[in-house]
């Protein structure tokens, strides 16, 4: 996947842009940070909070387990892991980021089942195309679990990406249509 250019082509296809205004306001959206964080980052919080807000429902105690268990695993591969878990209330934060994640997952999961939503070989292009060059990942909300495909010697089921670029099609699908 890692290369050393962006293809401006797909990033236009991936968010429906037309011209080069419309690109540089885009690529502002990850540039442009308050408060450590990106305006697309902060674009999608609200989102979700939006959505969130308004479709209450909750989520399986045995699920959000699972969760936090492939957070806790993803996060003692990280050198600051000792630093959060000596914090009192580390365990809370992850019960409640897992249980974040899992509703987050959910919603765009319905959104995209109720507007029917399919993917095709491009936009898993475009995707790839976004995770080549380091600062445009933060476009991506959604990421597979790349370090789980890295440490694979054998092919992966194709469904994690294409479940992963759905999510993130469905996202841009909202976003677009919250912001037209």
């Amino acid at each position: 996947v890692k290369g050393q250019s962006l293809s401006l082509e797909k990033f236009k296809q991936l968010f429906k842009l037309k011209n080069k205004t419309e690109v540089h306001n885009k690529i502002m959206e990850v540039f442009s940070y308050r408060n450590d964080i990106s305006q697309r980052k902060n674009i999608i919080e609200e989102i979700f909070n939006l959505l969130l807000s308004k479709h209450r429902f909750e989520i399986p105690k045995h699920l959000v387990l699972r969760k936090q268990e492939d957070i806790l695993l993803n996060l003692i591969s990280q050198p600051d892991y000792h630093v959060y878990k000596s914090q009192k209330d580390f365990l809370k934060c992850i019960e409640l980021l897992a249980e974040k994640n899992l509703k987050e997952e959910t919603i765009i999961d319905q959104i995209a089942f109720k507007e029917n939503l399919r993917i095709d070989v491009s936009d898993i292009q475009c995707y790839l195309n976004l995770l080549n060059h380091k600062r445009m990942c933060e476009f991506v909300y959604f990421k597979p679990p790349i370090e789980k495909i890295e440490d694979l010697h054998s092919p992966f089921s194709h469904n994690i990406i294409k479940h992963t670029v759905l999510r993130e099609k469905t996202l841009n699908y909202v976003i677009y249509n919250l912001t037209k």
